[in-house]
């Protein structure tokens, strides 16, 4: 006599959403007839898929779920708490013409020159702007460029047109930190109207600053998604 074990398979094919289970059968098979003495059978136990909640789906192991966002949990029952900042950060976009010199080492970022001149507006405009733009957060500084002809030399006419200096041209951000709430727009366009009376009064000369500017503009910057 040969004592064997036989395992069943799980058909792939169903679509109960059962879960099929197989354990050994137990077969004696006489060895000079080849025949078997006992059938063989299939235990079959059914599992009911889980129960996922708010839109979840199983995985394929019917231990979890998958949640969508905003959700989590074994079966998606626990929202996920909105984060809701308190302030955003909103830029108002500026340049302005600095009465002094441009030199080439302005065109380059990582020259000494460059990084000083930064530095140093930074240093003269973040006290300003926070002592007269509300909400004001920091500066940003874009870019430096040649800005328009310096006066001193608008009156030499006998010099060439590519000696005259030219004034430094910052632009720069403005980055507003608006309160996150019904009226942040309103929050923001009033904040903008102060940078705007900000470098008027520097234009003018009245804001004592070692810092004269020849002219300037200023721009909402857009909200994303808007063009």
């Amino acid at each position: 006599m040969v004592t064997c074990f036989i395992y069943c398979t799980t058909d792939p094919a169903s679509t109960t959403g059962a879960v099929t289970t197989t354990v050994p059968v137990i077969s004696t098979v006489n060895v000079t007839t080849g025949k078997s003495s006992t059938p063989l059978t299939t235990k079959t136990t059914t599992v009911k898929p889980i129960a996922c909640k708010n839109g979840g789906t199983p995985f394929p192991n019917n231990e979890a779920c998958h949640c969508p966002t905003g959700f989590t949990g074994i079966t998606c029952d626990t929202a996920v708490p909105e984060i809701q900042l308190e302030k955003i950060e909103r830029p108002v976009q500026v340049e302005v013409d600095i009465s002094e010199e441009f030199t080439s080492d302005y065109n380059d970022p990582e020259t000494d020159k460059y990084k000083t001149f930064v530095e140093r507006f930074k240093t003269q405009m973040k006290p300003y702007y926070n002592k007269t733009i509300e909400y004001f957060a920091r500066v940003e500084v874009i870019k430096l460029s040649e800005g328009t002809a310096l006066k001193e030399r608008r009156r030499m006419r006998s010099l060439p047109a590519n000696k005259v200096k030219q004034s430094v041209k910052v632009r720069h951000d403005v980055v507003l930190d608006i309160p996150n709430n019904d009226n942040n727009d309103d929050e923001y366009m009033s904040a903008f109207d102060k940078v705007i009376v900000a470098l008027e009064d520097l234009k003018n000369d009245s804001a004592n600053l070692n810092i004269s500017i020849l002219n300037f503009t200023a721009e909402p910057a857009p909200v994303d998604g808007e063009t």
